[in-house]
Formats: structure tokens, sequence, C-alpha cells
């Protein structure tokens, strides 16, 4: 059960991502070629490799009021979640002040609409906090309007 996030870091240089976040990073950039994002029909998660895949997640952006449905959980975000959150609208979720943390960073890829880089710490009943880096990158169905944001983690 997630006790309580800490405040986000942005991470200003994308070449220091690591592992799937770096991997995600770059598979998305040649799916985008020069447009800002591309769209979520050309990106396929079993285009990555399995240990890439496993730290994935993929959200539905919703709007009025703005939230997100997580639409895949990785394996690896699971198990360190202790929950699959597939299926749920982050509203129905997590408590306002971990909500609101969360919206910030969704936000800014609405926003961007670019990669958002993230470092932070979990903090977990019974279990070790966590430090994780994140990226969230936007996919559009329009070529303009955020519709789902892809995004991989490393957990540390």
């Amino acid at each position: 059960m997630l006790l309580a996030t800490q405040d986000f870091d942005p991470i200003d240089d994308l070449g220091t991502l690591e592992a799937a976040p770096r991997a995600l990073l770059a598979y998305w950039e040649k799916r985008r070629g020069e447009r800002v994002m591309p769209a979520p029909a050309e990106i396929d998660p079993l285009d990555l490799a399995s240990n890439v895949l496993s730290f994935l997640t993929v959200i539905d952006i919703e709007s009025d009021p703005l939230d997100f449905r997580y639409r895949f959980v990785g394996t690896r975000v699971v198990e360190a979640a202790g929950v699959d959150r597939t299926g749920k609208r982050a509203s129905e979720i997590y408590n306002a002040e971990t909500l609101e943390k969360i919206m910030a960073a969704i936000r800014a890829v609405l926003a961007a609409p670019g990669p958002v880089a993230l470092r932070g710490r979990l903090d977990w009943l019974d279990r070790e906090y966590r430090v994780f880096e994140t990226v969230q990158l936007p996919l559009s169905h329009d070529g303009t309007t955020v519709t789902r944001v892809i995004g991989a983690y490393r957990f540390s």
C-alpha cells in the first residue's frame, strides 16, 4: 500500500536517464521523428525488450475534470507498488495530497508537450523506501492534444 509520495524533482538532463526510462525515450524519439509527439498507434510496447516493458505505464488522459486512467501497468511497477492499478482512475486511488503532486506532473506533460523526467521517493508501509526516476512521454491521436502518456520507471 502506498503510504506517501514525496515531492518530485525534475530531471533536466535527459542524458542522465538510465535503464528503462532511457530505452523508452530513445524509442519515443525515433517514433515521433520531426513531430512534437507520436500517435498512440505508432507505439507498440512489444517492440521494447521485456526488461523495459515490465517497467512501463500507459495512461489515458481524461479532461473536464482532468484525470487519468491506467491503461497498462508493467509487472515490475505492479510489484513495486504492491497493487495492479490497471483500469483505475487516479482520482479513485490516491489521497488528495498525492493526487495533486501526480496531476502536477501530468499537467507538465500536457503543457510541454514533450518528455518530462522526474525523480522522487516513495514511502511504503512495511517496506523500505524506494527512490525512482521516470520519464513520461506524450502521445496524441490528432497530433496536437495529448490523449495518452507512456512512461517508464527505474527503482533503486
